[in-house]
């Protein structure tokens, strides 16, 4: 999948999670872009099944795309929180790097910065120690 249909998927995964129910004109704004472009992506999700959507509707994620959504705004996530709390980047610095980067990260890539995330959240010293050297 294209880096902005994953924007696009991310998108309507974060309106899901706010309690809201998708439509092209939130997701056009969320991502700065023209209706016209929305619908476009969006019949393209629709042709791989990672949405539902009828003309002049709501857009609803389909079981794989809700899993897919999931996982780029996981990787999206982790990378802000990265960015943020230990290399002390501002949130603006790390929305934009990490809708960049988001999209080239392999699964051991993840993995590992989820666990370095976890361990340093779990061991704040050494966290504080880390940030010296940075």
């Amino acid at each position: 999948m294209s880096e902005s249909l994953e924007n696009y998927l991310r998108a309507i995964y974060i309106l899901h999670i706010d309690g809201k129910i998708p439509r092209v004109r939130d997701i056009s704004r969320i991502l700065s872009v023209k209706d016209a472009s929305s619908v476009e992506a969006i019949r393209k999700l629709e042709k791989y099944g990672y949405v539902k959507h009828e003309r002049y509707g709501y857009v609803k994620l389909t079981e794989k795309g809700l899993l897919n959504a999931e996982k780029v705004y996981r990787r999206y996530i982790i990378l802000i929180d990265f960015f943020v709390n230990v290399l002390g980047l501002s949130k603006e610095e790390a929305y934009t790097l990490s809708c960049g980067i988001e999209h080239h990260m392999n699964d051991n890539f993840y993995i590992s910065l989820d666990g370095l995330m976890l361990f340093l959240k779990r061991n704040p010293i050494e966290l504080t120690e880390a940030k010296k050297f940075i």
